[in-house]
């Protein structure tokens, strides 16, 4: 009898230890690995957009999100505003805007390449003369870049529906001017980010821009701009430091995910702050993880396949083998 009560106080001492010992594991991860992780999360949310993601609480059933993770209690104080799918009137661009009243922040997401349209912009990559959307906009300074050239077919989102979108969250931070801004986006939506953060910057809202599998976007003259306008250098450096993220541009990159060496042309280079996953298969650990710093703005094509014509190689990421371009710490595409 003795024995069998020594054995269940072992037992439950020693699985409650595993318990704490689980989570003192996961409280030490480091900062910007769970920063990074969590935002994947909510990038994949963007890709429920087209399933019927309704604005409320998002772990609530009304909400409609058929993802298991968005019942997760991390997310349970995440709000979704509202929706936008741009796909709908011919353009590019969907996503959603949401708020996080338990950490206070306001959160802007760009889904990915999800359509025939969304594909067809991935393709124009014609380099044209890049100027900030805020030059339009009466009230602000004119900002100059000058030489710089941008990916058409990411661009003419800028010019046809991001002065609303920039102007809904323009809207949200007045209403909550104590709430961290963050842009993500993954692929297709990680341009439309980066393009969407640039404005917000320049208006003084000071957002963190965390990108996944983002293609190149500018070249290297747009791309100096960028980190000059989000002090690329001081964040690298917080970065390695301190391993902590709160403003800034960042870009992850999973190896062997070709999107980011596309187009396949020198003209485009990238920016920001580079994070790279180094393991193919998840889940992904803080072990899998490199902090690169700041782009060298290197042509940089570590990901191409030299077996198949370039021309292919730019095509909609749906049609290729999409692993690599699907996992970042989570299965971002699908909504599933």
């Amino acid at each position: 009898m003795i024995s069998s009560f020594l054995l269940l106080v072992i037992f439950l001492i020693t699985g409650g230890l595993g318990a704490t010992e689980y989570k003192n594991t996961v409280d030490s991860y480091p900062s910007d690995y769970k920063s990074l992780v969590e935002y994947a999360n909510i990038a994949s949310f963007a890709y429920c957009v087209k399933h019927g993601l309704q604005p409320g609480p998002l772990g609530k059933k009304s909400s409609q999100c058929p993802i298991a993770r968005c019942q997760l209690d991390e997310y349970k104080g995440l709000q979704v505003i509202s929706t936008f799918n741009f796909n709908e009137m011919g353009d590019v661009g969907a996503g959603l805007y949401a708020i996080d009243i338990r950490s206070k922040r306001i959160i802007l997401v760009y889904r990915g390449t999800s359509s025939r349209r969304d594909g067809l912009a991935n393709i124009d990559i014609f380099p044209m003369k890049y100027e900030p959307l805020i030059n339009l906009v009466n009230g602000y300074e004119k900002v100059g870049c000058d030489g710089c050239r941008v990916h058409r077919g990411f661009y003419n989102f800028l010019k046809k529906d991001a002065y609303s979108i920039v102007t809904e969250v323009n809207q949200l931070w007045k209403q909550h001017k104590d709430y961290q801004l963050v842009v993500v986006g993954h692929s297709l939506g990680a341009t439309l980010a980066l393009l969407s953060g640039i404005e917000l910057q320049l208006m003084g809202l000071n957002p963190l821009v965390i990108t996944y599998a983002s293609p190149k976007i500018g070249n290297k003259e747009m791309m100096m701009f960028v980190d000059t306008l989000f002090e690329s250098e001081k964040v690298a450096a917080m970065s390695l430091e301190h391993k902590e993220l709160h403003h800034g541009y960042i870009r992850v990159v999973h190896e062997g995910d070709i999107v980011p060496s596309l187009p396949p042309t020198s003209v485009y280079r990238h920016g920001g702050v580079k994070y790279v996953i180094n393991k193919p298969e998840l889940p992904h650990s803080p072990e899998n993880i490199l902090r690169e710093g700041m782009s060298s703005y290197a042509w940089d094509v570590s990901n191409m396949d030299y077996s198949k014509p370039a021309i292919l190689q730019n095509l909609n990421p749906i049609f290729q083998e999409k692993e690599a371009h699907s996992s970042y710490f989570v299965k971002i595409t699908g909504c599933t």
